[in-house]
């Protein structure tokens, strides 16, 4: 009996395994696919559940405390002066109220002092920098006509472990006779009556305990320094803390068990990898029309439908010589010598099927699976 056309040669590979439900071919046991399905849906259930115990199991909650702390701080500055007849010190120092005489005032040493205390120990870190701030105003004040910062210092940390207490005491001398000659030369430039002056500011950030304390730690001090006048009074602003109590609410997390976390991790990982095939195994249903395995099934069954009868049940395969083939066109010989029609039969729609010829004690079976396929 002539052929129609022939289907291309492409290998069907065959997989010792498990063909029908009870009949089995020697060899490797084959999972069909709606029991492949159960086992990803288990083992992804289970190594989510082990993941989620042992990161519980590792991680334990501190119950919420209260701490308190408290700041303080204070501003200090000492005027140097140029040789004069009058005053045999070298500088003077703040607290005493002086109103300076401008021509007489060298530099001017500025003197930060912060301080923070925290009811418990803990690693206390904190970043600070100065900076110093020209401005020029109309006669009254109510406008600016100039300004500028100039950054005096850069980033610095102060940072102590295992403490109730951390300190800044930073010292800034300022340039009093150059900013003060910068005021003066904008009022000659310009002819307009101005008030100048010089602002030096700290400012104090500990972010690193605003996150660990829950602590809203933002801190500016300044001194403010009149420019181009004959008199300079200096003064320091109000913003001063000092014995200021606060509770604070503290919540905390700890890692008890490092391994219990890595192996979580793991099992984590492995439970997606185990949802990903899932995911593909279910695909591969719902979205049969691009599947390999049923474009390739189909064009045996187009191609051969004359030759090929189908069966809707498993072949009995008691007492069979089993000879397993493993291409399309191998079966069609078997058919061709013997003059038998070959079986099909599908063991798991758009999974698994098989083609098979009958020969007195003899099977001659070709399996086809999506899974051999999809690779």
């Amino acid at each position: 009996m002539g052929r129609r056309k022939k289907v291309s040669e492409v290998e069907a590979p065959i997989v010792d395994e498990e063909m029908f439900k009870k009949k089995n071919i020697k060899g490797k046991k084959y999972v069909g696919f709606h029991t492949r399905v159960l086992i990803s849906i288990i083992t992804f259930a289970i190594l989510l559940g082990i993941s989620f115990l042992l990161v519980m199991m590792s991680v334990s909650k501190i119950n919420e405390q209260t701490v308190d702390y408290q700041e303080g701080s204070d501003v200090k500055y000492k005027v140097y002066l140029n040789e004069n007849s009058y005053w045999t010190e070298e500088y003077l120092e703040s607290g005493n109220n002086y109103i300076f005489i401008s021509p007489l005032i060298k530099k001017i040493e500025a003197t930060f002092n912060y301080n923070f205390e925290i009811s418990e120990k803990s690693d206390l870190d904190l970043t600070y920098y100065i900076v110093g701030k020209l401005i020029i105003l109309d006669d009254n004040e109510s406008k600016e006509f100039y300004s500028k910062e100039y950054r005096l210092t850069t980033d610095k940390h102060q940072k102590v472990l295992g403490s109730k207490k951390v300190n800044i005491n930073e010292v800034i001398d300022i340039d009093y006779e150059y900013y003060n000659e910068l005021a003066n030369l904008f009022r000659q430039n310009y002819g307009v009556n101005t008030k100048s002056y010089f602002e030096v500011s700290i400012y104090v950030n500990g972010e690193e305990m605003k996150n660990k304390f829950d602590l809203d730690l933002d801190y500016k001090r300044s001194i403010k320094i009149p420019l181009a006048e004959r008199e300079v009074d200096i003064k320091v602003d109000d913003n001063k803390v000092s014995n200021v109590h606060k509770s604070i609410a503290k919540n905390k997390l700890e890692v008890s068990n490092k391994l219990y976390v890595v192996i979580g991790f793991v099992s984590f990982v492995v439970a997606i990898i185990c949802f990903v095939k899932l995911i593909r195994n279910i695909m591969l249903i719902m979205v049969p029309k691009k599947s390999r395995y049923d474009k390739y099934v189909r064009r045996i069954l187009r191609e051969y439908d004359r030759l090929i009868v189908d069966t809707t049940t498993p072949p009995d395969l008691n007492n069979m010589h089993i000879i397993k083939v493993e291409k399309f066109s191998e079966l069609l010989d078997v058919r061709d010598n013997l003059k038998l029609p070959i079986k099909y039969y599908v063991v798991t729609e758009h999974q698994k099927s098989v083609f098979y010829v009958t020969h007195l004690n003899e099977i001659y079976v070709l399996t086809i699976k999506a899974v051999d396929l999809e690779k």
